[in-house]
């Protein structure tokens, strides 16, 4: 084996965000037979990396955005962004949904709308590095994925509303 890759939530953090002490000591051993430790995740870089002790968080290779993005020792190795049209094409569809929290993803920051600042507690839960913004159309970012949050029941109908919208 030379590479083992994990998911985050739910598989290697515990419920409360943590992970067990036993993996530093298991840690060290895979790297002793040359067994490259990979998160992967739908999260921010800076959401996972704050996760792990200073002494491995540089060490390991974080794909994160749903692998739109490659981090390496802090540096970014690989970034697929949406083409611009097409992220103009579902910003315009996502954002006509004022209820719903929309998070646009970028390169340098996740955005979202500054009329939910009030999320900001539990916006810090999930994501590490966000800027408030005024409107998404100012957004001078790389886009690398967008979610949303829905902070009531309908959820499963913004979905279908949101399908139908978008071109086969």
């Amino acid at each position: 084996m030379k590479l083992l890759a994990t998911d985050m939530d739910g598989t290697f953090l515990r419920d409360d965000k943590s992970y067990s002490e036993e993996f530093n000591d298991l840690y060290k051993q895979m790297l002793k037979q040359g067994i490259q430790f990979v998160i992967a995740s739908g999260n921010q870089y800076e959401a996972l990396a704050c996760k792990f002790d200073e002494e491995i968080k540089n060490d390991l290779y974080y794909l994160c955005e749903n692998g739109t993005k490659i981090v390496y020792q802090g540096k970014t190795l690989y970034k697929k962004a949406l083409k611009k049209e097409d992220a103009k094409e579902i910003l315009d569809i996502l954002k006509q949904d004022q209820e719903c929290m929309l998070v646009v993803s970028g390169d340098k920051h996740a955005y979202i709308s500054k009329s939910f600042e009030d999320k900001k507690d539990f916006i810090s839960l999930f994501m590490k590095n966000v800027q408030f913004v005024e409107s998404y159309d100012d957004i001078e970012d790389d886009i690398l994925k967008f979610s949303i949050a829905s902070f009531d029941d309908q959820m499963e109908q913004r979905i279908e509303k949101i399908q139908k919208q978008l071109k086969p």
